[in-house]
């Protein structure tokens, strides 16, 4: 058997969408969803990224969708991958009222994420790297305090 981690998942939702009044309870549809389809007994980290109003857009138009990072064991088959992701959206569609059409969900390979997240990090100048990570980690903490959930805005200022 396999050891326990915790996995962290990028929420990507809108500053004014009805996500907040929801976060736990999307939080456990989606530990529900992995624990199902990936018989795994990680935990899940959501990090609730808020995209500012007007900033998201799809097709010309002002998005309303979120989007959701989560990472998944490497060995997880395409039929569980596909299971899962639908799990998510039924939960997500359900929950917060949103169509079929404001929810991506991108089950990545651990592996990848991780090599993602690396990559996404240097976009940051590396003589500030540490202040910037000591910032986001205590936004992250106040939030967690304040609001019972992480979250941060993804202009990450």
């Amino acid at each position: 058997m396999s050891k326990s981690a915790t996995v962290n998942v990028m929420c990507q939702v809108h500053e004014k969408g009805n996500w907040s009044a929801h976060a736990k309870k999307l939080q456990a549809c989606l530990q529900s969803a992995y624990a199902t389809h990936t018989r795994g007994q990680d935990s899940l980290r959501c990090i609730w990224a808020n995209i500012p109003e007007g900033q998201g857009w799809l097709a010309g138009h002002i998005s309303t969708a979120s989007t959701i990072l989560l990472p998944v064991p490497d060995d997880i088959t395409q039929v569980e991958r596909v299971n899962m992701m639908t799990q998510i959206c039924d939960d997500w569609m359900e929950i917060t009222g949103c169509s079929v059409d404001e929810i991506i969900v991108n089950a990545m390979p651990k592996s990848e994420a991780k090599k993602y997240f690396a990559l996404a990090f240097t976009r940051f100048d590396p003589d500030r790297g540490t202040r910037f990570k000591l910032r986001l980690g205590l936004r992250l903490l106040w939030s967690k305090i304040v609001k019972g959930y992480f979250t941060t805005s993804t202009n990450l200022s």
